[in-house]
């Protein structure tokens, strides 16, 4: 009889770990999507974040493309393709976002150029003064 439970105990411990890896990995994959992903309904907010019924129907749609073994690309692409570039908070570079990555870049020439043309007028003035 404690050879049985023992073997019955050593089963159990030895197939416990092989189905919580994968589970634990899903659930990380799936955390790292939904972190990605903008909600369409709440403003400034990730799906991983809301609360809105849309988010959580998304939810459990990108849970099941995980489980069918898509892959980020995959469900990105689809997420894409039905809502637009506009629900990833990181697009990609091309025709139709180039702004959005052109601009802070401009932005900070902008500013950059300001402060550079601002110190050298007033380092000419004090000069003249004295």
């Amino acid at each position: 009889m404690y050879r049985l439970i023992s073997a019955v105990i050593l089963a159990l411990t030895l197939n416990a770990p092989c189905h919580a890896i994968p589970t634990d990995l899903a659930d990380q994959r799936l955390r790292e999507i939904l972190a990605d992903v903008r909600c369409l309904v709440c403003q400034n907010q990730s799906l991983l974040d809301s609360t809105a019924p849309l988010a959580l129907d998304l939810r459990n749609q990108i849970r099941g493309m995980i489980a069918a073994d898509q892959s980020n690309d995959q469900i990105h692409e689809f997420l894409t393709e039905r809502y637009g570039d506009f629900v990833l908070y990181d697009p990609p570079f091309k025709s139709t976002t180039w702004v959005l990555w052109i601009t802070p870049i401009l932005l900070i020439l902008i500013v950059i150029t300001g402060l550079w043309t601002t110190t050298r007028r007033s380092n000419g003035e004090t000069r003249c003064q004295d």
